[in-house]
């Protein structure tokens, strides 16, 4: 299963970054929505943090200018040199997305806020989201993929 296939099925996604003060270790952060994008620097995957609708002054959208790749069966995709650019994390080398599971750590935060966003309706939303991504990468977004 491509990464697109895995997002256009609502597979609940984890984004697998090194840590900023252990930089060998790695930490995962459940995503609330993850997407596609066309950027005035090419492809890159654009996620958002459990959560967002409730912050509305902090940034929240994140940005990795990545064409990640299935690397075990519809579990793990990966990309080994995603490419710097604005807004993205400078450390963030291989960029690393995995189907969250119930044994992993980012599993309550997901869960969490899922049922958080049951209750939003509309507010929280996959639209909601894409149009918070952009408002805050505005200039660099040009087109939703997936």
């Amino acid at each position: 299963m491509t990464f697109a296939e895995a997002i256009k099925q609502g597979i609940a996604l984890q984004v697998v970054l090194p840590n900023r003060h252990r930089p060998f270790e790695l930490d995962r952060r459940s995503v609330a929505d993850i997407f596609l994008a066309e950027t005035t620097l090419g492809a890159a995957v654009i996620w958002l943090e459990p959560f967002w609708c409730e912050m509305p002054t902090r940034k929240v959208c994140r940005i990795s200018y990545a064409d990640p790749l299935e690397k075990a069966a519809e579990t793990r995709w990966v990309d080994h040199e995603p490419r710097y650019g604005p807004h993205c994390i400078a450390y963030q080398k291989p960029f690393l997305a995995e189907r969250l599971t119930s044994d992993s750590p980012a599993w309550d935060a997901y869960s969490a806020w899922s049922i958080r966003r049951a209750g939003e309706g509309r507010d929280c939303d996959r639209e909601a989201a894409w149009k918070r991504i952009e408002t805050e990468l505005a200039g660099i977004v040009t087109a939703r993929l997936v």
